[in-house]
């Protein structure tokens, strides 16, 4: 993927799906479960370098209401008409009009403007003697 980018950053050449539409939800995750019981990619494999975003356009309350009820163990959401799967190892999100909503990042309520997720070389913390971590690349 090469070096992060700026929001304001026109996107490198490449396969790029540009999808433009009203979206009621929409969420990115980069596991298959977000809890024990709420699976919501069922096809994502741990540590593949790929985030899962579905999408629902304009849904109903019907449709929503359904949506959080499937939202099992199972990921039961994937067959519901109307849900739809993207991967993708990076992803940005243009809000067409940034007072039209809230977005809801990790539980928490976040202003509505462009967000984007760039992946950045991968490191972990090594756990040894107590208060000596050391990070890696």
């Amino acid at each position: 993927m090469g070096e992060a980018l700026w929001l304001t950053s026109p996107l490198p050449e490449g396969p790029w799906v540009k999808v433009r539409d009203t979206f009621g939800v929409l969420c990115a995750v980069n596991m298959s479960h977000v809890a024990s019981t709420a699976c919501f990619a069922p096809d994502a494999k741990a540590d593949d370098g790929t985030w899962t975003l579905f999408v629902i356009r304009n849904p109903s309350r019907l449709m929503l209401m359904r949506l959080l009820l499937a939202m099992d163990e199972h990921g039961s959401h994937k067959n519901l008409p109307g849900v739809e799967f993207f991967r993708a190892r990076a992803f940005r999100v243009t809000p067409e009009d940034t007072g039209a909503g809230v977005f809801s990042m990790d539980g928490e309520a976040v202003a509505c403007a462009q967000i984007q997720y760039w992946p950045a070389q991968q490191r972990g913390i090594l756990l040894g003697e107590p208060g000596t971590p050391s990070l890696v690349p």
